[in-house]
């Protein structure tokens, strides 16, 4: 996955992982934070604060969620076929051969809605 040297820290945060799966990299904890900021500060006018703190609150949470078993797919392959996580497991190694399908980790629900979803069977044919 060849990054422009100009794209932003995420992409080649995202092009770094795709070098080295195995590798510890993840999205510094003061974006993270910052990030939550900006949502609560958008929904806390319309919203409320106590209910935008909920709502940023569930967010992180998925976040969380997705950060979890992200690593485990990568680090834990035991873990991830005693948990039943195959499929998952399979449609995110599509990711990794194919960059621009199968961007869910937790769920191939968005990658289904926005067309981005590719099972693996085709990935073998693909894969370049």
């Amino acid at each position: 996955m060849r990054v422009r040297p100009d794209s932003s820290a995420a992409r080649r945060g995202h092009a770094l992982h795709h070098a080295d799966d195995t590798a510890l990299i993840a999205a510094p904890v003061f974006a993270v934070m910052a990030g939550a900021w900006l949502i609560w500060a958008v929904l806390a006018p319309l919203a409320g604060g106590s209910l935008a703190a909920l709502l940023v609150c569930g967010l992180y949470a998925g976040y969380n969620h997705y950060a979890l078993v992200h690593h485990v797919l990568h680090h834990h392959e035991r873990l991830v076929a005693r948990v039943g996580w195959g499929r998952i497991e399979r449609c995110h190694r599509v990711h990794h051969a194919c960059h621009d399908v199968n961007f869910g980790v937790t769920t191939t629900l968005w990658d289904r809605i926005f067309g981005t979803y590719q099972p693996e069977t085709r990935s073998r044919t693909s894969r370049s």
